[in-house]
């Protein structure tokens, strides 16, 4: 019966891991990607200037 336990602990704890690691790698992805948006709507209206943008933006 202990072995048994033990067994479904091991079990438990690498499926929490495995889990909890793509859902990180998951989340980081996401994350990434919002980041490289932002950073490149930021560059592209402060580098260019709001000239560039303003009929891109439609403002």
């Amino acid at each position: 019966m202990e072995g048994n336990s033990g067994w479904r602990w091991l079990v438990v704890v690498v499926a929490w891991f495995m889990l909890s690691t793509v859902a990180y790698m998951v989340a980081g992805g996401v994350a990434v990607v919002v980041a490289t948006m932002v950073m490149v709507v930021v560059v592209s209206v402060s580098g260019r200037g709001g000239g560039d943008t303003s009929g891109v933006s439609g403002i």
